[in-house]
């Protein structure tokens, strides 16, 4: 066990906070979507040789809310493909819709907030706070007046967009005047354009 803890400290370690990127039009709010954790985690767990199998929805419960509403405690099992090492975890997960969708809602849930927990990702998720999220260490900071714009995440197909104009001349603060960026994702930046421009051409 003790490669694989390893392993999982050394991911924890390599991640940057993930934004909130998805918007709930229906409440009207914001959240972090389940791409921009899993944009965040893929090349690390790559890195270590980490595979994160899921083994299914166990002690599934329904009950009626409207629609009908999934309950259930989603397993997982992390392998360090080097050491042969595992360890199994489990994440309390629902799921909502009307139609068949539910299990697949609370199976995409359970993934983000186990990668979340996990490997400890800042977040802006946090239920008890409102317009101005507190930094983690000096990352997150956002003024009311940003309050309504998108973070700007890496991996995202948004941010190959931005890092395309940023190429093209755009500076950091055009591309702040339509999205929130981190000082974690505005580093990021610089070094992708910084190795594109260096990278040589190809003959």
């Amino acid at each position: 066990m003790k490669n694989l803890l390893k392993k999982i400290a050394a991911v924890r370690d390599s991640v940057g906070p993930v934004c909130k990127d998805g918007q709930n039009q229906f409440h009207k709010y914001r959240y972090v979507t389940h791409n921009a954790v899993l944009h965040e985690v893929r090349e690390k767990l790559k890195e270590q040789g980490l595979v994160i199998v899921p083994k299914g929805i166990q002690d599934r419960e329904f009950t009626k809310n409207g629609g009908e509403v999934m309950h259930g405690n989603a397993k997982y099992i992390i392998y360090d493909t080097e050491s042969a090492e595992s360890m199994e975890m489990s994440v309390a997960c629902a799921g909502e819709d009307k139609g068949d969708k539910g299990a697949y809602k609370a199976n995409t849930g359970a993934m983000k907030y186990l990668f979340i927990q996990l490997f400890q990702l800042p977040t802006d998720d946090d239920p008890e706070n409102d317009i101005k999220y507190p930094a983690q260490n000096g990352t997150m900071e956002v003024s009311r007046d940003d309050s309504n714009k998108p973070w700007l995440n890496h991996g995202t197909p948004e941010y190959q967009k931005v890092l395309k104009a940023y190429l093209d001349g755009y500076e950091l603060k055009d591309v702040r005047k339509k999205y929130k960026v981190s000082k974690a994702v505005a580093a990021q930046l610089e070094r992708d354009a910084s190795t594109i421009t260096a990278a040589p051409l190809n003959n």
